[in-house]
């Protein structure tokens, strides 16, 4: 399956990644959280279809979203 355009691609949200202009450095609240110290560093492809986000608890999900 092909790349859809981004014109094209009527999700709200497709990807979530750190601002690199921001100047802060992410350390703290929430940054400290490992679920949210992972998405700073890595970013998050969200596919097209239903999105899960799952684990334990206080791990960082409803801080996420």
């Amino acid at each position: 399956m092909g790349r859809t355009s981004w014109s094209l691609d009527r999700r709200p949200v497709r990807h979530i990644a750190r601002q690199s202009d921001r100047g802060d450095s992410g350390g703290g609240w929430p940054g400290d959280i490992p679920a949210v110290a992972q998405l700073l560093r890595e970013g998050l492809e969200l596919p097209a279809g239903v999105t899960f986000l799952v684990g334990e608890n206080g791990s960082g999900k409803s801080t996420l979203v």
